[in-house]
C-alpha cells in the first residue's frame, strides 16, 4: 500500500497517511467541496485498516476547522478508533499551541463527540 499525503494550503490541511501507521493531519480546514478533500483519505483508510495494521499514531495539530470540516473529522475518528475492534493499538494525539485554550478545548469536545481519547499535547511555539 501507498503511502498518501497531500500538501497544506490556505483551505486544506497538510495530511500524511503513511502505510506503517503514522498519521498527521495539520492546519486548517475549510475546503470549498469537503466531501470531495475528504473522500480519497476515507478511501484509503478503509483500505489501510482491511490489513489489520498492528498499529495507528495519528497526531492531529489543527489550527482551525469550519463545520463541515469538524463533521467529516468525527467521521474520520471513528473509523480510525473502530480499528481496534481488530486488535490494532490506536494512539490519538491532539496537538496545540500551549496558550491556545480554544483549540484545546475543541479537541476536548472532539473527544466527546467521537468516543475516542486523545493523548492531549501542549507545544510551546515562538
Amino acid at each position: 500500500m501507498e503511502n498518501l499525503h497531500i500538501a497544506g494550503t490556505d483551505q486544506s490541511p497538510e495530511v500524511t497517511f503513511n502505510s506503517n501507521g503514522v498519521f498527521s493531519f495539520t492546519g486548517i480546514s475549510t475546503p470549498d467541496h469537503a466531501n470531495k478533500f475528504y473522500t480519497p483519505l476515507f478511501e484509503w483508510l478503509k483500505t489501510f485498516g482491511e490489513s489489520n495494521p498492528k498499529t495507528v499514531d495519528f497526531e492531529l495539530f489543527i489550527d482551525y476547522l469550519n463545520t463541515s470540516s469538524t463533521r467529516i473529522l468525527v467521521e474520520m475518528l471513528i473509523l480510525v478508533n473502530s480499528f481496534k475492534n481488530k486488535g490494532t493499538n490506536v494512539t490519538l494525539r491532539w496537538k496545540y499551541e500551549e496558550d491556545d485554550d480554544d483549540i484545546f478545548e475543541f479537541g476536548e469536545e472532539m473527544e466527546m463527540v467521537a468516543g475516542v481519547e486523545f493523548d492531549f499535547i501542549a507545544v510551546k511555539v515562538d
